[in-house]
């Protein structure tokens, strides 16, 4: 999800959940549903100052892109939230995407790029955060061990 701000910085910010979970009550609208996540609400605010959206699906093995781009509005109305409940926790928030355009990409960087090709994959790199602030704030390696451990029992009980 791609939005810009009113000074035309953009923010792009990945969505993802089960199938299913982005919703098309009619042929020109789109609800997508927020998790609690990174706790960062730039989209947010740029939705709610400009209004403008892109979006690029990606199904697992599909090789076609899905690119949407349209006006957005935000909802926090208690029993649409509930709705769009997972893993037994309502939505946070709701982005109504008003669709003003909507078409398939072709799928030749994701050939060229053997992104579902998981014979090619490299072995998996973990990401350190916490070495990332530390450095940025001239912390010591313990600091960034602890930021790691939380955010890791962060992804473990809070998804």
């Amino acid at each position: 999800m791609t939005t810009v701000s009113e000074d035309l910085q953009l923010d792009a910010s990945p969505k993802g959940d089960s199938p299913g979970f982005v919703r098309a009550p009619d042929a020109k609208t789109l609800i997508i549903p927020d998790r609690r996540g990174n706790k960062l609400a730039d989209g947010h605010l740029n939705v709610l100052k400009t209004g403008r959206i892109g979006l690029i699906f990606l199904v697992p093995n599909t090789r076609e892109t899905l690119r949407v781009n349209g006006q957005a509005r935000l909802t926090a109305d208690p029993a649409a939230l509930e709705t769009y409940s997972a893993h037994g926790r309502p939505a946070v928030l709701l982005t109504e995407v008003s669709i003003e355009e909507c078409f398939f990409h072709c799928g030749k960087a994701l050939i060229r790029s053997k992104l579902w090709d998981t014979s090619v994959w490299d072995a998996p790199v973990q990401v350190s955060f916490g070495k990332m602030l530390a450095l940025a704030s001239g912390g010591d390696p313990a600091m960034a061990k602890a930021i790691d451990q939380s955010i890791s029992d962060d992804y473990r009980d809070n998804l």
